[in-house]
């Protein structure tokens, strides 16, 4: 198991825990990629919230958009196809003091667990 915590500004304090390694060529998604993603959403003391996984609907979106919370965005970008990571999101990089009521807090930390299924287009 690897642990890596992102050193850059933007996503500082996101931890990221590999679960699965795996040897890609098609590199890391970048900001303007779209990619497709399993998450699952977990609060820090373990009840699901999300998971796109149950519902069989794996998440498109495209890298830097802003479409979905920045500590997925900062883990997606350290990622390999087919890779599976554990993602502790600090609020500053998940939903904030505000939340996503009911099911989190404001404030709370989230437990990502991401699985990198595609790159669909890379941004030139």
């Amino acid at each position: 198991m690897q642990w890596s915590i992102s050193e850059n500004k933007v996503g500082a304090g996101v931890l990221i825990r590999t679960l699965r390694q795996v040897e890609s060529s098609k590199g890391e998604p970048k900001v303007g990629d779209i990619v497709m993603v399993h998450c699952e959403t977990s609060l820090e003391d373990g009840p699901l919230v999300d998971s796109t996984r149950e519902r069989k609907q794996p998440l498109e979106f495209q890298v830097g958009g802003g479409d979905v919370i920045k500590g997925l965005e900062v883990a997606v970008q350290r990622m390999q196809v087919g890779q599976l990571v554990e993602v502790t999101v600090p609020h500053i990089y998940a939903y904030g003091t505000r939340g996503r009521m009911p099911e989190i807090q404001p404030e709370a930390t989230i437990v990502l667990k991401v699985e990198l299924l595609e790159i669909i287009s890379h941004h030139s």
